[in-house]
């Protein structure tokens, strides 16, 4: 087993003899990740992180919502969702 620390910018890789990182290779051809500055990794948690954030808003304000401005609940979660969607179209 290997550890390759190749500088402080770039993330420690851990592979074993005769093993390559096939999927973070493709990930990086595919989207350019290193040319933007980053690397697979902090886009794989970045991306987990959004969307843990996104799942527990989708409860959490209408649940607000409906507590303190008398919404209805369904109404007030459709109309997050709906609010996070057209707030993602642009993007």
């Amino acid at each position: 087993m290997t550890v390759n620390l190749h500088s402080r910018y770039k993330e420690p890789t851990l592979s074993l003899p005769g093993q390559r990182n096939y999927m973070g290779t493709s990930l990086d051809n595919l989207f350019k990740i290193r040319e933007a500055g980053s690397t697979v990794r902090t886009e794989i948690i970045a991306g987990i992180t959004t969307f843990m954030t996104m799942a527990y808003i989708i409860f959490v304000n209408p649940a607000i919502l409906a507590q303190g401005a008398q919404m209805n609940f369904n109404a007030a979660m459709v109309a997050t969702c709906l609010s996070a969607a057209v707030s993602l179209w642009d993007s």
